[in-house]
């Protein structure tokens, strides 16, 4: 079976790591990968042909923020699947970067098979965080606290939107339910697939007790995945 062509676009600003992503990444069947290591080529980019299916990126550039390269990403690419590769570690990052809306997030200090792991998983609609990364998430206070009896620490249109997404709707419907855009509902399935530990959204499926009331739509949600730090 023919394997459908994924265009992948990498950003880095330092040309040894630039063509170490491309051999791996080309090295997948299917890809095609190209690299830039100035942001204003992304610009160009933009103005010249559409966007590419993933983008991987660094954070920090001579006179870029990575954070905004972000922004704008989303803002001309919000179908393309984002994956960044930094030597950034620190649990503040990893918690903006959850923020920002990223599909996924590997270490340059992790062994390089995670980067053609997350590569092959964000080409198949799932998000990939390097066990690290999973570990700061499962077990870091500042992030995702709950008890035994309880899941993990959802706003209230968090877990409006998992009830809805546990029953079977799909994100036009629940836009259409609550009001919100698309867009917006894509960006809370992804963070609750991140908070509850879920790799792809038939994880969210199997699920244990927990009852939405807040939300004022009872449904269950799986059992405690992250565990208070002390």
């Amino acid at each position: 079976m023919e394997v459908e062509c994924c265009e992948i676009l990498v950003v880095d600003d330092h040309p040894i790591v630039l063509e170490g992503i491309k051999k791996i990444a080309s090295a997948l069947e299917g890809v095609k990968c190209d690299g830039i290591m100035e942001v204003e080529q992304l610009e160009h980019y933009f103005s010249v042909r559409s966007p590419y299916n993933m983008y991987i990126l660094d954070l920090e550039f001579p006179q870029a923020d990575g954070f905004s390269v972000l922004r704008m990403l989303r803002d001309k690419a919000p179908d393309s699947r984002i994956l960044i590769y930094t030597m950034h570690e620190e649990p503040w990052m990893l918690a903006k970067l959850i923020d920002a809306d990223i599909d996924g997030l590997v270490s340059k200090n992790a062994d390089l098979s995670e980067l053609q792991k997350a590569i092959s998983a964000l080409r198949s609609g799932e998000t990939y965080f390097n066990e690290m990364f999973l570990d700061m998430i499962r077990h870091g206070k500042e992030f995702y606290i709950c008890t035994e009896n309880k899941g993990p620490n959802l706003s209230s249109r968090e877990k409006e939107i998992l009830a809805y997404i546990v029953k079977g709707f799909n994100n036009k419907q629940i836009s259409e339910l609550i009001y919100l855009s698309e867009n917006t509902i894509k960006t809370y399935r992804k963070r609750l697939m991140i908070k509850i530990g879920a790799k792809n959204a038939a994880d969210l499926k199997p699920l244990t007790t927990v009852i939405t009331e807040e939300a004022g739509v009872t449904e269950k949600v799986r059992p405690c995945l992250l565990k208070e730090v002390k």
